[in-house]
């Protein structure tokens, strides 16, 4: 007998207090975050700049064809 459980998980993080400034990014199906960040950011371990300035995106593996991502400008 299998029970369903469920939990309630609360992340807390700083984010930045400094402006940024960034432009919009549409995500199509084969984007990958670190590809995007290579490609914009001149290196894919700054992927986590890209999900900073996107905090309304949990999850950096599961973002949505059509989705407009801010990237910030270097």
């Amino acid at each position: 007998n299998t029970q369903k459980q469920q939990y309630d998980l609360t992340v807390f993080r700083e984010w930045p207090s400094y402006a940024q400034s960034f432009f919009i990014y549409e995500w199509v199906e084969t984007d990958r975050i670190d590809d995007i960040a290579y490609q914009f950011l001149g290196k894919s371990d700054f992927w986590w700049q890209i999900m900073d300035i996107n905090p309304e995106i949990l999850d950096p593996f599961d973002i949505a064809p059509g989705t407009h991502v801010r990237i910030p400008r270097v």
